[in-house]
């Protein structure tokens, strides 16, 4: 058996694109009718990687939040969820659990959009102690308070956070060792520097053709065609 990790948005998802093509679903559906196993590993939450490989929910892993969530047919293999002492100064924010987004905010087109990207899997809230669930990562739209958890992602706008034990290997090394699969038959597909801890689990890795220098350096291989890589692999 081999596995497949591979990265979303920069990777399976290309600048513009909201939905898989049909080129991707393709190798997604060879993979799994070779017997062979497939993950995402990607920074979006559960919810929006359930509806995205809503086709393949039960067939495949899904690695959310930057490998701070693991799930497999609903069920939560793994779940490093974040200190709430660790945000509760935050003043703008949305706080990521396993279905629901929280949003923390006094700005009504924040909080519109955020309706609108987690299909209203949304609860407002006005402070971290109305959350009652574990929350596996955050995004913080003040950025004026200092964090000690890990950020993932970065710009203008907000800065993304999660637990300083997670990443994306250890949710590959999670997954392989359910399957019992060994690292020689691992590979990881991503553009990225949140997807290096995904590539050091696998023997063999590939960086898209717009992936960063940095995570080019890194990667065994640079590939132009995902899915004409897959198809050697399987």
């Amino acid at each position: 058996m081999k596995v497949i990790f591979s990265d979303l948005d920069g990777t399976l998802l290309l600048k513009g694109e909201t939905e898989l093509n049909k080129n991707i679903k393709k190798s997604i559906y060879s993979i799994l009718d070779s017997g062979n196993e497939f993950a995402v590993a990607s920074g979006r939450t559960y919810i929006e990687l359930k509806h995205l490989f809503k086709e393949f929910e039960n067939d495949i892993w899904f690695a959310a939040n930057d490998g701070s969530l693991v799930v497999r047919r609903e069920q939560t293999l793994l779940g490093e969820a974040v200190d709430k002492k660790l945000f509760e100064h935050f003043k703008s924010f949305t706080a990521h659990g396993k279905y629901v987004t929280y949003i923390c905010s006094k700005s009504s087109l924040t909080i519109r959009e955020t309706m609108k990207r987690y299909r209203n899997h949304v609860m407002k809230i006005e402070s971290v102690w109305d959350i009652s669930e574990d929350i596996y990562k955050i995004s913080d739209f003040d950025m004026s308070v200092p964090c000690p958890l890990s950020v993932v992602y970065k710009n203008h706008e907000m800065n993304e956070y999660i637990s300083a034990n997670a990443d994306k290997g250890k949710a590959v090394r999670l997954i392989l060792s359910k399957l019992e699969v060994n690292s020689k038959d691992a590979y990881a597909f991503g553009d990225n520097t949140n997807d290096l801890g995904m590539f050091n689990e696998c023997d063999t890795s590939y960086a898209v053709a717009g992936a960063l220098p940095s995570v080019k350096k890194c990667a065994d291989k640079v590939t132009y065609n995902i899915e004409d890589e897959i198809a050697r692999i399987i």
